[in-house]
C-alpha cells in the first residue's frame, strides 16, 4: 500500500511550495517530479483498519499468500 495526500506524493503541494509559477522551468518540474515521488510501500494486513489524511488515497496491491 502506498498513500498519497499532501504530504506524501502530492505534486500540486509541490507546484504550492515552489510558489505556483504558471509556467515552471524545467529546473522547477525536475524538483516537484523528485518531491512528489510516491513514498516506498507498506505492508498491511487485509483486516487492518486504514486511515487517510484529508484529501488523501491509498494505492493498494492485494496478493495472496502463498
Amino acid at each position: 500500500m502506498q498513500f498519497v495526500d499532501p504530504n506524501h506524493g502530492s505534486s500540486l503541494k509541490a507546484w504550492k511550495d515552489i510558489g505556483s509559477p504558471a509556467s515552471p522551468s524545467r529546473a522547477q518540474i525536475e524538483e516537484m517530479k523528485a518531491t512528489s515521488a510516491l513514498p516506498a510501500a507498506q505492508e498491511h494486513a487485509i483486516a487492518e483498519t486504514i486511515t487517510l489524511q484529508p484529501q488523501g488515497l491509498a494505492v493498494l496491491e492485494i496478493r495472496a499468500q502463498q
